[in-house]
């Protein structure tokens, strides 16, 4: 899977994760501001701090998983006895 074909079939697989994430995200939009009655300011706000709660927790884990694989956090490694 090189080339041309590959870019197409990446765009095609994940039309359909896009598709439903959106479709969730827009239903929970309506339904808290026309049937919640909630502010759309405060709707904004609650899925920002969603996205930057998800980007913290993934670069915690992105980090976690750099110092594992380099050998930095294998369980029996004495950091102290080695500075």
């Amino acid at each position: 899977m090189k080339g041309k074909f590959a870019k197409v079939a990446y765009g095609v697989g994940n039309l359909g994760q896009a598709l439903f994430f959106n479709s969730v995200q827009t239903f929970l939009i309506f339904f808290y501001t026309d049937m919640m009655y909630l502010d759309p300011k405060l709707v904004g706000l609650g899925f920002s701090i969603s996205y930057v709660k998800t980007m913290v927790y993934l670069l915690m884990l992105a980090l976690a998983l750099l110092l594992w694989f380099s050998g930095w956090l294998k369980p029996g490694r004495k950091v102290l006895q080695e500075c």
